[in-house]
């Protein structure tokens, strides 16, 4: 899990007894001892009886999930938990049953990691983003007509994260008649409002249009798709609004608004990863990992910038330190004792400050909101959660939350 150029420094960080006298100093525990503790949601989990972030995210999070989307931030708590059990019971229990009740298939990634996080449906790795990705997000409850989806986008070298948000807002798109299915070649409107929702014979739907459409988008089959290939969602919603002017005034939607991502300088922009949080939107200098806050949570625009700037530095020294994410949550509080095992320095917040000016060298810097279902993201979740000061009456307010977050965070990156 941690390695270097010099043989000296593998061996020096894999002396098990100097490794287990430090954690036995820092927690009273042996190391393998706090390593099981610390890594049991991605293993097993046997308060939940299922493990990985498949397993566990689902019933987790429940009726916090994205769906369609993420138009399921506009459902009532009650009807978020109704299709919460229903994704439970299709998509979910699916996989739980064959992984964990029938084979009990799971591996590590080939090194040397007693945390088997690979979990392994019929030959396929099962990973909770890939399947969320072509599953509930476009409105496909049926595991099972997810798994070809997710072999497709790998066999075609895509990112099944990015294919996810393409495919949800082009089906949106065209349900809310701003394109026409031929436009996006497929033959038929997908299935996608919530209320009206029926889990099998329109998953099934769904998926069988979410294929042709990549298909198309890979094939540049339609001039609309070839667009979007060549310039990605933020600018290719700009030129389809002057494309259909007439259609954006009709429907009342501009294209830009049905899509969720963070903008990054002039053309640039981010997809976030599967959760209804505001962090992941932040105006953080890099967003599509984890380097930010991404709990489902809601604070004041300066305590949330601090919040997700200590996750985004901690975040930066795992990554640098060549150790796996799953395994932060014992690495982190010992991480400069370990680098002191090896006798190499350990990094400095100015590893996030430099690449946070690179930023701004190249013109990339985080930019304000200008999806509406963005900006809904984050005042939904407040609204979620009670949050009695900031109730997003218009943009300003958007706007006001996002320049003070922004300006406290250029504080502690450049302070």
């Amino acid at each position: 899990m941690v390695g270097g150029p010099k043989r000296l420094l593998y061996e020096k960080v894999a002396d098990v007894e100097a490794i287990n006298n430090l954690f036995r100093a820092k927690t009273g525990k042996a190391y393998i001892d706090v390593l099981n503790e610390k890594t049991v949601k991605y293993r097993f989990d046997p308060k939940m009886g299922t493990g990985g972030t498949f397993g566990v995210n689902y019933p987790h999070y429940r009726d916090l999930l994205p769906l369609f989307g993420y138009k399921s931030i506009y459902m009532p708590k009650e009807e978020r938990i109704r299709h919460a059990d229903l994704v439970l019971e299709l998509f979910w229990k699916p996989f739980q049953r064959e992984v964990f009740e029938k084979t009990k298939s799971w591996y590590n990634c080939g090194e040397p990691c007693p945390v088997v996080c690979k979990k392994v449906w019929r030959g396929k790795k099962v990973d909770y983003e890939s399947f969320h990705a072509v599953g509930p997000f476009i409105g496909n409850y049926l595991f099972e007509e997810a798994v070809p989806l997710v072999d497709l986008i790998d066999r075609l070298g895509l990112d099944a994260i990015e294919m996810g948000h393409l495919v949800a807002w082009l089906f949106d798109v065209v349900h809310t008649s701003l394109l026409k299915p031929e436009e996006v070649g497929i033959d038929d409107t997908p299935a996608f409002e919530p209320s009206k929702f029926n889990p099998v014979d329109d998953s099934r739907k769904n998926a069988k249009l979410a294929a042709r459409l990549i298909e198309n988008f890979v094939n540049n089959a339609t001039e609309v798709l070839t667009l979007i290939a060549r310039n990605g969602i933020r600018k290719a919603a700009r030129e389809l609004e002057k494309k259909f002017q007439d259609r954006v005034r009709a429907v009342g939607h501009r294209f830009r608004d049905l899509a969720v991502y963070a903008a990054f300088g002039a053309e640039g922009y981010m997809t976030p990863n599967f959760y209804w949080a505001p962090g992941l939107i932040a105006p953080m200098y890099i967003q599509g990992r984890y380097w930010s806050n991404y709990n489902p949570t809601f604070m004041p625009p300066e305590d949330f910038a601090k919040s997700a700037y200590e996750r985004a530095v901690a975040e930066a020294y795992i990554d640098n330190a060549g150790i796996c994410r799953f395994h932060r949550g014992w690495a982190e509080p010992v991480l400069a004792d370990l680098y002191g095992l090896t006798g190499v320095k350990p990094p400095t917040p100015s590893l996030y400050r430099d690449i946070a000016y690179y930023s701004k060298l190249a013109g990339a810097e985080p930019m304000p909101w200008e999806s509406k279902r963005s900006r809904d993201l984050v005042s939904t979740l407040a609204a979620e959660l009670g949050a009695k000061e900031w109730k997003f009456e218009d943009y300003d307010d958007y706007y006001e939350w996002w320049v003070r977050y922004k300006a406290h965070l250029d504080k502690l990156v450049f302070s």
